[in-house]
This record gives structure tokens, C-alpha cells and sequence, in this order.
């Protein structure tokens, strides 16, 4: 990896996991609560969505293998991580701080509560089963965007 590509990688994790936390707090409220995404939730999670599908675009059209790397991973953590929170603190109600009681439910927070502002919106019933179809759903099209430019990419050359 060069130096311009590593500085690349860096600026677009870090412009990433930003909008993903101005997503988390933007529905932070809803989320806990259980209320209806707020406009300002739903814009914030379309934005940290379309970041990624901008990413995906961009380290596409460079061939950067580090970025589908780094997705796969992260995805994969939202994805599996997200729903096993949910079931661990359904399965385990009145745990104390000392057994998991604070860790499950921040867990959950920050692997969930970015995407609360579309998987709410959701006709599914189930949390777990929302976040998950969500997550699958933001990976795969940002697998596709990364896909699409490296395709466009190749043709031009």
C-alpha cells in the first residue's frame, strides 16, 4: 500500500466511523426509548449510508483491497454483533453492572443505533431481525458500489 493510498484509507475510516457516531447520538433518544426515528435520525443515518456507498465508489474505483477489507470486518461485527446484543440482554434480564449489565447495553448502542433511522421504519417486527436485514442490506450495496467502479475502471483502461 503507497503512502498516498494508506492516507486515503485513513481519511475514509475516519470520515466513516464520524458519521456512524453522528448517526448513534442523532437517534440515541428514539433508540432507547423506543420512539420513532426523528427526521434528523433518519437524515443522519442516510448520510452515514451514503458515506459508505461513497466509499465503496471511490475505493472501488482505486482497486483498494483494504477498504473491502475493512468493511467485510466491520459489517460482519454489525451484522452478527448487533443481533447476539439483542438476544444476550433479552436472554438475561436484571444483570448487574458486574455481569455484563452496562457492556451489553452499550454494545448494542453502538452497533445498532447508527442504523435505527431506517431499520425502525422497518414492517418487521423484531429488532434483531430489522438491524440485521439492514446491516446485510448496507454491506451488499456498498460491496456493489465497490464492485461497480472496479468494473467501470476496468473497461476505461
Amino acid at each position: 500500500m503507497t503512502t498516498a493510498s494508506r492516507h486515503h484509507m485513513i481519511v475514509t475510516v475516519a470520515t466513516l466511523l464520524l458519521t456512524w457516531v453522528v448517526a448513534g447520538v442523532a437517534n440515541a433518544v428514539g433508540f432507547i426509548m423506543g420512539y420513532e426515528p426523528t427526521a434528523v435520525g433518519v437524515v443522519a443515518t442516510l448520510v452515514a449510508v451514503c458515506g459508505w456507498l461513497a466509499a465503496g465508489w471511490f475505493a472501488g474505483s482505486r482497486s483498494e483491497a483494504s477498504f473491502l477489507r475493512f468493511a467485510t470486518i466491520l459489517w460482519t461485527i454489525v451484522v452478527v454483533g448487533g443481533p447476539f446484543a439483542f438476544w444476550a440482554l433479552e436472554a438475561s434480564p436484571g444483570m448487574s453492572a458486574t455481569q455484563g449489565g452496562l457492556v451489553l447495553p452499550l454494545l448494542l448502542f453502538v452497533l445498532v443505533a447508527p442504523l435505527y433511522g431506517l431499520y425502525a421504519l422497518l414492517p418487521l417486527g423484531e429488532p434483531i431481525v430489522q438491524s440485521a436485514v439492514v446491516g446485510v442490506v448496507v454491506f451488499v450495496m456498498t460491496l456493489v458500489a465497490y464492485y461497480a467502479a472496479r468494473r467501470i475502471g476496468a473497461a476505461a483502461e
